[in-house]
């Protein structure tokens, strides 16, 4: 992979474009809702602040179980301190920023939510690079028995998932035009957590980095009087919340919709 980039982590210089990214996504889209360039500021810099604490929070309540049978100094400052995120922390926490900022504004939260999932989907976009380039959130390996290293690369589902939130980028984009010319307030921020959480749901499939936590589940039915059956699945801690934000902003989006039959 590539760590660095002018002697600086790959990641840090990624995540700095997308911050960038998704203030001119802002930028040219504040007319719209009638922000001001200090508003977008605010809202930017607030988001990525409680993105960078919910994404922590979150890894660190995936590792406790490891915490509390290694406790010590030592595993405090490999999970805790030197840990990873985990990005649907990041999002819940952005999205709490958001909301804060809209009562202290006095602004209606859903219209600044819908304003800034653009942009935070042009952040993550080049945030997804950033893990390639520095090697993390990787995939599953090519072939069975081998392991992911300089030598045998692992399959690249950040490149895949950057893809994916791309064309969700423009599709958020279409349908905000398509909004505003229809006078129609499309509930963008819905449709986001219905569409990334599909695509994070498929692609944590090729995903090797089990790291932020795999739930087993078994469910044991009976065939017959004397006989059952079991079946038995994982899913990963990004699975369960994904397939949780599909069906919260499906249902919302199906009410939506049957409200305006």
């Amino acid at each position: 992979m590539y760590p660095t980039i002018l002697g600086m982590p790959s990641y840090i210089v990624l995540a700095v474009v997308g911050f960038i990214a998704a203030f001119l996504t802002a930028f040219f889209r504040r007319k719209n809702y009638n922000f001001t360039p200090m508003d977008i500021v605010s809202m930017l810099c607030l988001g990525i602040a409680g993105l960078l604490i919910g994404a922590k929070l979150l890894f660190i309540v995936t590792m406790i179980p490891e915490i509390v049978q290694n406790f010590g100094w030592e595993i405090i400052e490999k999970r805790v301190i030197n840990g990873g995120l985990v990005f649907y922390g990041g999002l819940i926490g952005a999205m709490i920023g958001i909301k804060i900022l809209a009562k202290t504004m006095k602004r209606d939260p859903n219209e600044m939510m819908n304003f800034v999932i653009p942009c935070f989907a042009a952040f993550h976009f080049f945030g997804r690079i950033g893990c390639f380039l520095e090697g993390c959130c990787h995939g599953v390996a090519w072939a069975n028995g081998f392991e992911c290293d300089a030598d045998f690369m692992c399959f690249p589902i950040q490149l895949v998932e950057a893809a994916g939130i791309a064309v969700i980028f423009a599709v958020l984009l279409y349908l905000e035009g398509y909004g505003k010319k229809t006078d129609r307030r499309v509930p963008l921020v819905h449709i986001y957590f219905v569409l990334y959480g599909v695509l994070r749901f498929i692609d944590e499939i090729w995903r090797g980095d089990v790291l932020r936590g795999v739930t087993e589940i078994r469910l044991d039915y009976f065939t017959s009087a004397e006989n059952s059956a079991s079946l038995a699945f994982s899913l990963s801690t990004s699975q369960i919340i994904s397939l949780i934000l599909i069906i919260y902003s499906g249902t919302k989006l199906y009410k939506m919709y049957r409200k305006k039959q």
